[in-house]
């Protein structure tokens, strides 16, 4: 595993041979959070920092604890996917020195993003979080 070294610009660094520090994969505040499905009748809502969600919502929580703790906002992108059963999936990539790591609520397991079985669809601009990018 790697550990964090620092946050440069728009990716973050590691040092090989370490252990990830604690709240890379699971930050405390999406450990409380409830898995559910939005509503159907309310559509897909996005919120952040919540006690029940579902994918975006653990992706955007997560985005928020990292920037907390001094990671770049800008090496932290939301993901549009959809899973092998064709279901829409948001996860949070991570731009590292070692390569675009995902974190996905589905599993506690840091892949890169060519080591996952999703299919791409977007991805948000590091430079403006508004802005997506189809792939």
């Amino acid at each position: 595993m790697n550990f964090l070294q620092g946050c440069v610009g728009d990716q973050i660094s590691f040092v090989v041979g370490r252990t990830m520090p604690w709240g890379w994969q699971k930050p405390r505040s999406t450990g409380s959070i409830r898995p559910v499905n939005d509503r159907p009748d309310q559509g897909d809502v996005w919120q952040v920092n919540v006690k029940s969600g579902d994918c975006e919502d653990f992706a955007l929580t997560k985005r928020d604890h990292l920037i907390a703790m001094g990671w770049s906002p800008r090496a932290l992108r939301i993901a549009v996917t959809k899973t092998p059963y064709g279901e829409g999936h948001a996860v949070l990539v991570v731009k590292t020195d070692q390569g675009d790591l995902v974190l996905d609520n589905r599993t506690n397991a840091i892949k890169g993003w060519k080591d996952t079985d999703l299919r791409w669809l977007m991805i948000q601009s590091g430079d403006n979080p508004r802005v997506w990018y189809e792939l």
